[in-house]
Order: C-alpha cells, then sequence, then structure tokens
C-alpha cells in the first residue's frame, strides 16, 4: 500500500505545483510585513462558502470575538449571507459579499486591523479572496497550508494540528485578540421567536406521556454517512419496541406508531428549534451534531470509519466529534488504522452503510440507556 500511495504522492504534488501556479498570479510582488497589532477592534472573517454545520462554528468565533468588544465584518458569498443574517452580534451592514464592489469597498470601508481567510480545504474562488486580501493595508492571516507562502499573507494559523474544529476556532481567535488564551470555542446556534413557537407547536401536538423525545436521522450530505434503508428501517423497528421515549424520525417513508413519527418539512431554523427541545438524538449528520453541541444535548454521532477530515491528519470522528457532555461515538474504523509518511490513509474509507445492523442496534440500545441514565432524577 505504501509503494503506491508513494506515487500518489508524487501526482498530489504536481496537482498542487499546478494549483500554485495559477495562484501565484494573483500573488503581491513583495511580502506585506504587516505587524500584529497591539490592539484589535475590528476583525473581518473571510469564509468563503461554508456549509451550515461549519457556519455554526464560525458563528461561536464571532460571538466570542464580539463578547471581547470588537467589531467583526463578516465577507463571504451572498447566498450565505443567511447563515449569519439573523445572529444578534452581525448587523446587516457587517456583511459583505465578496462577488461584487459591495465586498470590496466594503473592505475598504470598514478598515479592520486584521483579517482571517477561513478556507483552508480548497482553492476555490481564490480571485475573489485574493481581490479582497489586496484591497486592505491591516494583517491578513490564511488557515491553507498551500497559501501560507504567499506574499498576500502575513501569517498562517495552522490548522492541521488541530484535532477538533472547536480548537482552531479557539487558534483564530488567539491570532486576533493580543494575550488571547482561548482552548475551545464551541459551535452557536441563534433562534429565530418565530421559529422557537413553531418547534414547541408541533412537539406540543405529540403525545408524549412524560416519556422522552428523542430524533433519529438516517440521512447525510456525505453519501458515505448515510444509513442504507435496510439499517433505517432495522433501527425504526426497535426504536418501535421503546416504550419509554418517542421518536420523530428523518429516514424516507416510515411506518408511524404510538411513538414514532415522521419530522414534518421544517426551515434550518425551525429544524434547530425542534432539536433543541429534544431530549437525545441519533445521527450520521455532523451538522446535526454540532447543533446537538451547541445546545448540550445527548447525543449518538454515527460516522463513517478510516475518514480523514480535509486537512487529512486526523479523522472526522475526531474533528467533528460531539462536544455534548452526554454522548456517544461510534465509528468502524479498522485497527490499528492511521496515516501513513507520504500522508495517505492505511485503508480504504468504510460507508456506514457497510455496517452491520446488530452493531448500529447495539450502539443504539447503549446510547438510550445512557441517556435515560444521565437525565434520571437522581442525576440532574
Amino acid at each position: 500500500m505504501e509503494f503506491l500511495n508513494f506515487f500518489r504522492m508524487l501526482n498530489r504534488k504536481r496537482i498542487l505545483a499546478h494549483r500554485l501556479r495559477k495562484i501565484k498570479s494573483f500573488d503581491l510582488k513583495k511580502p506585506r510585513n504587516a505587524p500584529r497589532p497591539s490592539k484589535v477592534s475590528k476583525a473581518a472573517l473571510l469564509v468563503t462558502a461554508p456549509m451550515f454545520g461549519d457556519s455554526l462554528f464560525v458563528a461561536g468565533l464571532i460571538k466570542k470575538l464580539a463578547e471581547s468588544g470588537i467589531d467583526v465584518a463578516v465577507f463571504t458569498k451572498t447566498a450565505s449571507f443567511g447563515l449569519f443574517s439573523h445572529l444578534p452580534f452581525v448587523s446587516r451592514d457587517r456583511l459583505f459579499g465578496i462577488e461584487n464592489a459591495n465586498g470590496l469597498d466594503g473592505a475598504w470601508a470598514f478598515a479592520p486591523d486584521v483579517l482571517v481567510d477561513l478556507e483552508y480545504a480548497s482553492n476555490r474562488d481564490f480571485e475573489l479572496r485574493a481581490a479582497l486580501v489586496r484591497r486592505l493595508s491591516c494583517r491578513c492571516l490564511c488557515t491553507a497550508s498551500y497559501l501560507r507562502g504567499l506574499n498576500l499573507y502575513d501569517g498562517y494559523i495552522d490548522f492541521a494540528k488541530c484535532t477538533h474544529e472547536s480548537i482552531r476556532m479557539a487558534e483564530i481567535f488567539n491570532a486576533i485578540v493580543p494575550g488571547g488564551k482561548e482552548v475551545q470555542i464551541g459551535p452557536f446556534c441563534h433562534l429565530a421567536d418565530d421559529s422557537i413557537a413553531t418547534a414547541h407547536a408541533f412537539v406540543s401536538s405529540l403525545d408524549l406521556r412524560g416519556r422522552k423525545l428523542v430524533y433519529f436521522n438516517a440521512v447525510a450530505r456525505k453519501g458515505s454517512s448515510t444509513l442504507s434503508q435496510d439499517q433505517a428501517r432495522a433501527i425504526i423497528g426497535y426504536l418501535k419496541t421503546d416504550g419509554n421515549c418517542f421518536f420523530v424520525c428523518n429516514a424516507g417513508s416510515i411506518e408511524e406508531s404510538a411513538n414514532v413519527r415522521s419530522l414534518p418539512k421544517l426551515d434550518f431554523n425551525g429544524f434547530c428549534a425542534f432539536l433543541r427541545l429534544c431530549d437525545g438524538i441519533i445521527t450520521p449528520d455532523t451538522s446535526v451534531v454540532h447543533v446537538a453541541s451547541a445546545f448540550d444535548i445527548p447525543i449518538l454521532a454515527i460516522y463513517p470509519g478510516n475518514s480523514l477530515d480535509p486537512c487529512k491528519r486526523c479523522l472526522v470522528s475526531q474533528a467533528w466529534a460531539p462536544m455534548s457532555r452526554i454522548h456517544v461515538e461510534f465509528s468502524p474504523d479498522s485497527a490499528g488504522f492511521h496515516v501513513d509518511r507520504f500522508g495517505y490513509p492505511s485503508d480504504r474509507e468504510i460507508y456506514v452503510n457497510e455496517v452491520p445492523v446488530k452493531a448500529l442496534l447495539e450502539v443504539v440500545a447503549k446510547f438510550l440507556n445512557l441517556m435515560r441514565k444521565e437525565l434520571s432524577p437522581n442525576n440532574l
């Protein structure tokens, strides 16, 4: 395997060299050399196209910066404005679209003391990102290893050494705030009043009878994380036998019962408000894991095995592990799995739909027992 990975490494270097030749066409001729400011009152975050789950951690970072008295502006694609516009500490005039003059002019007018480019896994939209950074004279930091040698940036925040997304957010905070000593910054999820009302109305319609409310979903954005129909049916069949809990499920077409209902159609904010009312969550979707972490909801997080995060240094199950106090993680990693000296995994990724049903039912039972025990009146 390592012999083959040696040639894969050579090909990866060839691709990276091609990428860098294109990227360097946007570089500055001379280093910026902007010093680290002794005091920061304004900070800019460049977030090209975040996923919903990623945006929760960015929201946690923005919240922590705002609590430290720092005025934060977010530069992103206009299509992503909805991920940040509802936050109580981000005003509408602090959101700028990077694909139009609004972003460039906004960057110049906002005049931040420091900017951090949070895109660490790809070179997407680099022409837009570079145009924004070139417009500024402040200290600019990148988080992508392939950008660290450019004159465009004054410094580099090494995400690869961080084993969890919360640690990465803390590293950014400490790089922005002089004397910052944060260790972890978790996700933050703000709920609108109308979404809270919608969620309460739905939960009130359920015949809970004092039972714990648990959400189960079988699908995820990544195909490697999605459960098969047979796995989902088996888990729901097991859930129906649990008389102590009431389950709301998102698993395609299901046969409802006295304690199993399908999830109605909700927008993202309404969905998060519903999750906030749950006593427990079972999911293979990392976005749902982050919502649970934001509200400290007990959770069973299911991950594909041998799956590396974009930094290729640690497993997805490590980088996106739940932060809820009560949690169970399941990942079918191979024994002795490691990243070899060429930067490749020692074994192939194991999809969730390859996991034996028996193993999934065992971990579901383990989680439900732990949840009931920890949430019992004697332990609260």
